[in-house]
């Protein structure tokens, strides 16, 4: 009789769960196809890694990765990496992202660190890389960090 269950007990284990690809991804996550493009592969605490498949219907008309988009990764990215370390549930509070050269469709690396936590926030830095390690977006996140009853509170309605 196996005691693992396909619910997650912690950050921790949710990381793990979806690296083994258990339990039904978040409606935004399914609708941003992250489900199938964007896979974690390894996490440490405060840090991860994925490899990214952009997507031709994710790109402009020119055929380079839609600047929203990309943003969506980075950002789904940092929140892989603020479930890795202990403590509070976070929104995104500011986001900015510096591209270095165009991304076509393909395979990427993505890497996400938190650079510093205090009490209320958390820095997280995120960088997009060709498979031979060439920079191709790097990201800075703030993050704001609450209990999850004080961001329940906030909801409308």
């Amino acid at each position: 009789m196996s005691n693992v269950s396909d619910e997650p007990t912690s950050d921790e284990h949710w990381l793990d769960m979806m690296m083994r690809g258990v339990g039904e991804p978040p409606a935004h996550v399914r609708s941003l196809k992250f489900d199938t493009t964007l896979k974690l592969t390894r996490w440490e605490a405060g840090a991860v890694f994925c490899d990214w498949h952009l997507l031709k219907e994710h790109c402009s008309p020119m055929g380079f990765a839609f600047g929203g988009y990309v943003g969506c990764v980075v950002d789904q990215a940092a929140v892989f990496a603020m479930a890795s370390i202990e403590g509070g549930t976070h929104l995104t509070q500011d986001m900015r992202l510096t591209y270095f050269r165009p991304m076509a469709p393909g395979d990427f690396k993505v890497e996400a660190r938190v650079v510093n936590r205090s009490r209320a926030a958390a820095f997280v830095e995120v960088q997009v890389l060709t498979p031979e390690g060439k920079l191709c977006c790097k990201a800075t996140l703030m993050n704001q960090i609450r209990d999850r009853a004080e961001f329940a509170a906030l909801r409308p309605g």
